[in-house]
């Protein structure tokens, strides 16, 4: 699963980062997430550990991807691909590395947009900015096939008061949260985060897209299942004295071993499903507590 974080400088994705592997390293809910590459997982350890106390990370400005896996009880049940990306890329005067956002942005499994809420309810350059980053979003969202979830992250919040500046936050995002209403393959949410040394509701994001990427993949594993229990029953269907007899003579597969050969497969399939199953259950009773649009 491809995810793709998308964020001003200074929105805090590498704060995220840091706080949601190491709090999602020793389990949450049953689902721990670990990075593939060692150096990440230093990196990013010493990096929370830091934020613990109120020592944050430097600002970057660089495109970085990390491979997660994540796990549930002996279970490995995804591999993410988190591509973070600042903002302002799709804003930059270079084409290439604007032609490679907007890829990323067409191709990318999930979205995760990242949103400095003080700077956005108080600095109108902020809401011009994000106006129109929020253009290429809706452009990239446009004709989707799978079912892709999208979260508006908004970090920082215990600095900003929500009951007064809340209303300033959402305008700049309507027109995509329009859009997401009327694309029934895009699945919204808008979450509220603090990252720092009392870190607030940090896992979200993480498991709004992991709910989605298990449910993508069961729907997979179910339509192969009705695929291959539609073989196995045409070829019981077929199975007959003559046709044994004449798939034996001509050294051919009877419908009797097509149909053993599929209920196999059938079996193989109902075990690549069974792990998704409580997963799966144990994600929905969390998303339907999530703000949705």
């Amino acid at each position: 699963m491809q995810v793709v974080m998308l964020g001003h400088s200074d929105a805090g994705k590498t704060t995220y980062m840091s706080l949601m592997c190491e709090m999602m390293g020793r389990g949450v809910g049953g689902f721990v997430v670990s990075a593939e590459n060692p150096d990440d997982h230093v990196r990013l350890s010493a990096a929370a550990k830091a934020i613990r106390t109120g020592r944050y990370p430097p600002v970057s400005d660089q495109r970085h991807e990390y491979r997660l896996h994540v796990r549930h009880g002996q279970s490995d049940l995804l591999t993410f691909g988190w591509r973070d990306y600042r903002g302002g890329a799709l804003l930059d005067r270079s084409t290439a590395q604007k032609a490679q956002v907007i890829t990323d942005l067409r191709e990318a499994d999930g979205i995760v947009v990242f949103v400095d809420a003080p700077d956005l309810a108080r600095n109108q350059r902020a809401r011009s900015m994000t106006r129109s980053l929020v253009f290429h979003i809706v452009r990239a969202l446009e004709g989707r096939s799978k079912p892709t979830p999208l979260v508006l992250a908004y970090t920082k919040c215990d600095l900003f008061d929500t009951d007064l500046e809340t209303r300033l936050l959402d305008e700049p995002f309507q027109p995509l949260v329009d859009a997401v209403k009327d694309d029934g393959q895009v699945f919204g949410a808008k979450m509220y985060l603090a990252c720092g040394p009392e870190p607030f509701n940090v896992p979200g994001p993480v498991l709004w897209c992991l709910f989605f990427g298990i449910a993508s993949r069961a729907g997979e594993v179910e339509e192969r299942l009705n695929v291959l229990a539609a073989a196995r029953n045409r070829a019981k269907a077929g199975d007959t004295l003559s046709n044994r007899i004449s798939a034996w003579w001509n050294g051919q597969e009877s419908n009797r071993g097509l149909a053993l050969r599929h209920q196999r497969q059938l079996e193989a399939e109902m075990q690549r499903l069974e792990p998704l199953l409580e997963p799966a259950e144990r994600l929905w009773s969390y998303v339907q507590e999530v703000t949705s649009f």
